[in-house]
């Protein structure tokens, strides 16, 4: 070998190297970036592996590429960081906007519905083949104590998106909004307050006391302030067996503080998902294809985008057929 020059190219038994590595003719490169990449590991350690023995023009993008476009490295590959959280809209009043879920506790499943602006919940054990039929059922009798919402927001469960369930929307006229199923933040109202009653029924399971005496309890704990959900539902407090004067059950205004309180909870909350590396997702145009999770954490399976459904949602049709 003659002349080693950091940046020269040089000719020894038929090889040719600049510095210390081999130039890889054009007809050997995709051989090559199979080798690089036959661990499937990630770009900055395949670019490391390539670059301490082997080069050509280009090598570093087409790596990145190569392994950009691997169907196993996409199916298996980490989930996207965290979109900055965009808090729901704040309801005018009581009872306008609610989230709904269906959870288990303890071989038990119950339906909770949530009210967004007083955070007041409703729970019903669901006994029985959990349908869209049991779930309509369990929601208009919520709906006969409080009255018909303007809109409804679910986790896009089958129960949820059902034709029957659409009519039911139709025929009590109040709007259905999906979010992403499995994705709990997109229903985060009913996620914390699921969190919140899980934890409390479970304990009230266990001591064998009365679950509809803790949700009273629950019900009138101020948690908006120094304002429960009772308050700021029915504008009063309830009585339970705790002693509460006469003056302290009249009815009392509340609705024009809960704006402000509200909005003061809900910057709270965006500064500090926000600060745990929380970045934007670019818009995906219609028929685009793309990996999606069908769960966080899972492997990702091919799609293509049918259509935006709204803001960071849509809808998407999987190889199988599903959508």
């Amino acid at each position: 070998m003659h002349g080693k020059l950091k940046n020269e190219l040089v000719v020894a038994d038929d090889l040719i190297f600049r510095g210390q590595s081999v130039v890889i003719p054009r007809s050997m490169r995709g051989e090559m970036l199979n080798r690089v990449h036959y661990s499937h590991l990630g770009i900055n350690k395949c670019l490391k592996v390539a670059q301490d023995s082997i080069f050509w023009p280009g090598m570093s993008n087409q790596i990145k590429q190569k392994i950009s476009e691997c169907p196993l490295c996409l199916k298996y590959a980490k989930s996207q960081n965290r979109e900055p959280l965009k808090s729901h809209e704040i309801p005018n009043l009581p009872w306008n906007k609610i989230g709904s879920d269906i959870f288990e506790l303890k071989g038990k499943t119950y339906l909770m519905l949530i009210d967004y602006f007083s955070e007041y919940p409703e729970i019903a054990e669901l006994k029985g083949s959990v349908t869209s039929h049991l779930i309509i059922t369990e929601t208009k009798e919520i709906f006969s104590r409080h009255g018909i919402p303007l809109t409804m927001i679910s986790d896009g469960g089958t129960q949820f998106t059902s034709k029957e369930f659409e009519q039911f929307t139709k025929e009590y006229e109040f709007v259905h909004i999906a979010s992403s199923p499995t994705y709990a933040q997109s229903n985060g109202m009913a996620e914390r307050n699921i969190q919140t009653a899980k934890n409390m029924l479970r304990k009230i399971l266990e001591e064998h006391s009365d679950i509809n005496l803790a949700l009273l309890h629950y019900r009138n704990t101020p948690i908006l302030g120094n304002i429960s959900p009772a308050e700021a539902l029915m504008s009063r407090k309830l009585r339970s067996k705790l002693p509460y004067t006469e003056k302290s059950l009249k009815p009392k205004i509340v609705t024009n503080k809960m704006t402000e309180i509200i909005e003061k909870l809900q910057k709270s909350e965006q500064k500090y998902y926000n600060a745990r590396s929380a970045k934007d997702l670019p818009k995906i145009p219609d028929n685009t294809e793309i990996y999606v999770q069908r769960k966080p954490q899972s492997i990702w399976t091919p799609g293509t985008i049918l259509c935006q459904n709204r803001d960071r949602s849509y809808k998407v049709k999987l190889q199988n057929g599903s959508i």
